[in-house]
């Protein structure tokens, strides 16, 4: 992407807005640039009319000077106009964008999500998504630039062609030889998002492990890590600043050498009259602060196309794994039967030994079965296919005789809940949390759910349902959290509920509450518990038991 000439990059990230915008958009740079060019060449008659006569064209000066003012406040309201549009289309863009990013991520595999950083994800979304709105206002910034350009130069060929001649050969002169510098800026656009995204990747793992650093009094070295990503994100900053301050100290001070060869041969060689000579020093004037912004906008350009890369290459690599997807409104797939496992193992890229071993086991409907093993024996990954989640690398699951793929794993979740050992929980109230699973719950079926779930206490709280819990509901017990969780996922009403080492970080009083809220729930659902130990593999109909790879399941 960073190799494509402007005129294709800029129309990719063109092709991100509605086309109707981006044309209006052009429209209005058009016409601005005109009003501009012609308010340049009505200066040449005001000039003359300040003569003797006091008139032009047949016009007195009040007239001429009325005109002026009505064509300076026309393309005034034109480029107030011009920005509105300018930053609605990027806003739209960057919007758009974010969205499109999250959308493919959400509807990804879930073993491709797994095996990324999720703080990667955030670093593109946010900081690389905002770079690319930088790069398009740069590059419809240096489209306006060129076409106002255009207009005053077609004025100065008008007054003046062999002056105006001599200022483009020099103005392009000076911009070839700026161009060589263009990959610097590309680099440093590349290198700028990696460091972006390890201090997003630190911030992140920083705030998640906060509690074992200042436990393992490590606050130096997490202090000293923050300030290394910090300090090479500033470092590259301040080297792309250098850069373009040095690009237009030097732009700027050759402008002014060919503005001064221009009048030079104005006055000493072509003999310009006055009236044709303070137009074009206008013209010029303006046109050396413009190819200083245009350089710098530039520069900014070829800074920011390296995110614009990596975002097409996100969207690429998330959408070449996307899942089947199933229409909004299609039906959940219910169970009323069995779950038949055949022969299913899964293996994750860069292991050699199977992540699940073969496993092949019949599920009866609203039993319970209890999923042990030692740790590596692939339980959670039992989980995850079983929630078709994870596709299996060979076999199948079928759910009633229908096999588990395609659309019908959209389906399939629809009759699924789960609930893992470590509750994940939203900074927000009880009751928001419990509406994320069931938007539609009634109060009725609210209160049902957390009396199965032995978390009344969330309703004698002095706020009930409206207590706020704070990040990962922190403002709870363990316990309380992990009954919450329980109740969330009730309140869907599951024909299979999957409950992953649910009870093994919870102290003894609530793994027996949890545990007779779950055997309350025996014949009414099919209950999966994974397990290494606990009352619920004991009460189980069933037990498979999951060995390492070496040692095949049971």
């Amino acid at each position: 992407m960073t190799s494509d000439p402007f005129p294709v990059a800029i129309r990719r990230m063109l092709a991100l807005a509605p086309r109707r915008k981006s044309v209006t958009l052009i429209i209005l740079m058009v016409v601005t640039a005109l009003s501009e060019g012609i308010g340049i060449m009505l200066l040449v008659p005001l000039l003359h009319a300040l003569g003797p006569s006091g008139e032009a064209f047949g016009l007195p000066l009040p007239a001429l000077l009325g005109g002026f003012v009505m064509l300076v406040l026309f393309r005034t309201a034109l480029l107030a106009l011009q920005t509105r549009q300018s930053q609605t289309l990027v806003h739209g863009v960057v919007d758009g964008l974010r969205a499109d990013c999250f959308d493919a991520l959400l509807q990804a595999e879930w073993r491709w999500i797994s095996q990324t950083r999720a703080s990667d994800h955030a670093s593109l979304i946010i900081t690389n998504v905002a770079r690319v709105g930088m790069g398009l206002q740069n590059g419809l910034g240096m489209i306006a630039g060129g076409i106002s350009l255009l207009a005053c130069l077609m004025a100065a060929l008008a007054l003046s062609w062999p002056l105006a001649l001599t200022a483009i050969g020099g103005a392009a002169l000076l911009m070839l030889i700026f161009s060589a510098r263009r990959d610097q800026s590309a680099a440093i656009g590349t290198a700028m998002g990696t460091a972006n995204r390890a201090l997003q990747a630190g911030v992140q793992e920083g705030l998640t492990g906060i509690r074992l650093t200042r436990m393992w009094q490590n606050e130096d070295k997490a202090r000293a890590e923050l300030a290394a990503s910090m300090h090479h994100l500033r470092r590259l900053q301040l080297e792309h600043l250098g850069q373009t301050s040095r690009n237009r100290i030097a732009l700027q001070t050759g402008g002014a050498a060919l503005l001064a060869l221009v009048i030079y041969i104005a006055i000493a060689v072509l003999d310009v009259s006055q009236a044709r000579l303070l137009p074009l020093i206008l013209v010029f004037a303006r046109t050396v602060p413009a190819l200083g912004s245009l350089q710098q906008s530039w520069h900014q350009w070829r800074h920011a196309l390296p995110a614009l890369t990596e975002a097409e290459a996100f969207l690429g690599a998330a959408r070449s794994v996307a899942e089947p997807q199933a229409e909004h409104d299609a039906k959940r797939l219910p169970l009323k039967r069995d779950i038949r496992i055949e022969g299913v193992s899964v293996t994750h890229e860069g292991r050699q030994t199977a992540s699940l071993p073969p496993i092949s086991a019949v599920i009866p409907a609203r039993t319970t079965v209890a999923v042990t093993g030692p740790s590596g024996a692939g339980k959670s990954t039992l989980a995850d296919v079983l929630m078709g989640l994870v596709p299996p690398d060979q076999g199948r699951v079928l759910i009633d005789g229908q096999p588990l793929y395609g659309e019908a794993r959209i389906r399939w979740r629809r009759s699924v809940a789960y609930v893992q050992q470590d509750a994940i929980l939203f900074n927000e109230s009880i009751g928001a949390n419990l509406l994320r699973a069931a938007p539609d719950a009634s109060e009725e079926a609210i209160s049902s759910a957390l009396t199965q779930a032995a978390a009344e206490f969330a309703l004698t709280l002095p706020d009930g349902l409206d207590t706020i819990i704070g990040d990962n509901g922190v403002r709870l017990s363990g316990g309380e959290r992990q009954r919450l969780a329980l109740a969330r996922a009730l309140l869907r009403r599951p024909d299979v509920l999957i409950l992953d080492e649910a009870t093994s970080a919870v102290d003894p009083a609530n793994e027996a509450l949890i545990h007779r809220a779950i055997s309350a729930l025996h014949g009414q659902m099919t209950i999966i518990t994974i397990t290494h130990r606990g009352i619920m593999a004991d009460r189980a109909d069933q037990h498979i038991a999951l060995l390492p790879a070496h040692q095949g399941s049971t």
